[in-house]
Formats: structure tokens, C-alpha cells, sequence
């Protein structure tokens, strides 16, 4: 039985080194930055309560994202990224105008962020970090409801 077992899995070697050889394998990896986060002597400079929408600006610079808030208030958000990605691609031709193939991507990417949300009079409320789109996703205000049709009743 074992000996059976080896024969078959040199066979499937065998084979599978013949395939490769007619073909094509290539191999990614990629790895990406955008942005930086804000330098912490900045964020500090930055009081809940004191600081407003000028100060803010005057020490993070332009956000990346900007919405409304629930209430009238105003999020701000700078983000940045990085992002790694391993993959691997192998043709292998069938015949003389076909091939077969298979492509993997393993990617891993973040996009964090420091908001800052504000009051109606554009004073800071709070600064929070953590990803993008679930601070986005916990404060921006949801979709309306539908208005009642004029015939309706009520």
C-alpha cells in the first residue's frame, strides 16, 4: 500500500513538473503606502472642548474625507494606508490557441484613520482613531425616509 501511495504521488510530481515546464508560473509581490499618519505632537496640540475647525486645519493640514454628522455636526478624516499583496499566476497551454489558467491574490490592506468630529459651532468634540470605514460607517447619518406620497393616508 505505501508503496503504491509513493509511486502515485511521484506520478502527480512527474506530471505536474511537465505541465509547469510547457507553461508560464510568475510570482507578486507588491507592498504600497499612501499618506501618513499625523505626527502625535500635532494631535496633542488638539483639545476636545478648546480646539476648532481652524486649529484642526492649522495643525493636520487638508482632511482626506469630510461629512455631516447626525445632528448638524461634522466629521473629519485623514487616512492612510498600506497595503501588501502576494500572488501567483500559472498558463499552462492545452492546445495550440488554448491555455489554462489560475491566478491567486492574497492582499492585505488597512485604511486608518484619526477623525475628528465637531460640534454644530465647529468646536472639536472628539478625536478618535481606528479604520475608516467603521468610524465612517458608526456616524454618518442614515439614509431618510421616504417622503409619503401626496395621496397617503397619514
Amino acid at each position: 500500500m505505501g508503496t503504491e501511495r509513493g509511486l502515485l504521488s511521484r506520478a502527480c510530481g512527474l506530471l505536474l513538473a511537465a505541465l509547469l515546464a510547457s507553461g508560464c508560473l510568475s510570482l507578486r509581490w507588491r507592498r504600497s503606502t499612501t499618506d501618513r499618519p499625523p505626527e502625535s505632537e500635532r494631535l496633542a496640540a488638539l483639545v476636545p472642548g478648546v480646539s476648532d475647525l481652524d486649529a484642526c486645519l492649522h495643525e493636520l493640514g487638508a482632511p482626506n474625507e469630510v461629512w455631516e454628522l447626525p445632528g448638524g455636526g461634522t466629521a473629519l478624516a485623514w487616512a492612510w494606508s498600506k497595503s501588501r499583496s502576494l500572488g501567483a499566476s500559472v498558463s499552462i497551454p492545452l492546445a495550440e490557441h488554448a491555455n489554462a489558467s489560475f491566478d491567486y491574490d492574497r492582499a492585505d490592506a488597512t485604511r486608518e484613520a484619526y477623525v475628528a468630529f465637531f460640534d454644530r459651532s465647529l468646536v472639536l468634540r472628539e478625536l478618535r482613531r481606528g479604520r475608516l470605514a467603521d468610524l465612517r460607517a458608526a456616524t454618518s447619518p442614515s439614509l431618510p425616509e421616504p417622503l409619503l406620497e401626496p395621496d397617503a393616508e397619514q
